[in-house]
């Protein structure tokens, strides 16, 4: 008789668990890494750069990317803070900045990056000189694989001025 009253208290256990079991909550759409190339001039020239931008649900890390002669990318200057989510905006703040260093010669990278974390005058002089706000407010929206920023960058209160509209690719 006692293995019957196990066999039960077992089976009882397994229901209540089942039923009682939590759904597990879903990520947000924009979690993941996304991917533009924008065409920007440098040198008097239009050059392509990536953009390959991931979010977590309360962070970000936004790396842009240049193309080097064998075709290849490489980082070139990268952003990582804190993101805060209502309804479709997003609040982003910056808490530190990388740049990476090129040969002079070769035009090729070295490997070495330099980091600024907030707080320091190296970060607010390259925010300055980059004209990117260390706070700023984005409108999104997610469409299958598409990821669409609005980013009020002038910091004016207006979305969609020119060059504030970015279509990102989600990365596989």
């Amino acid at each position: 008789m006692g293995f019957y009253k196990v066999a039960l208290y077992m089976a009882l256990l397994f229901v209540f668990s089942a039923s009682c079991k939590k759904d597990e909550p879903s990520r947000p759409d924009y979690v993941g890494t996304w991917t533009a190339i924008k065409f920007v001039p440098v040198a008097g020239e239009i050059t392509p750069v990536m953009d390959v931008m991931s979010f977590t649900e309360m962070s970000f890390f936004d790396a842009l990317q240049l193309k080097l002669p064998d075709d290849q990318w490489t980082d070139y200057i990268s952003m990582k803070g804190s993101v805060s989510v209502q309804g479709n905006k997003m609040s982003l703040a910056i808490t530190e900045a990388g740049i990476y260093a090129f040969d002079s010669e070769t035009g090729l990278p070295t490997g070495v990056v330099t980091r600024y974390k907030a707080g320091s005058a190296e970060l607010d002089l390259l925010l300055s000189v980059s004209g990117q706000p260390k706070a700023f407010d984005s409108e999104y929206s997610v469409s299958g694989n598409k990821l669409t920023l609005v980013t009020d960058y002038n910091v004016n209160g207006v979305f969609g001025d020119e060059f504030e509209t970015t279509v990102y690719t989600r990365f596989q």
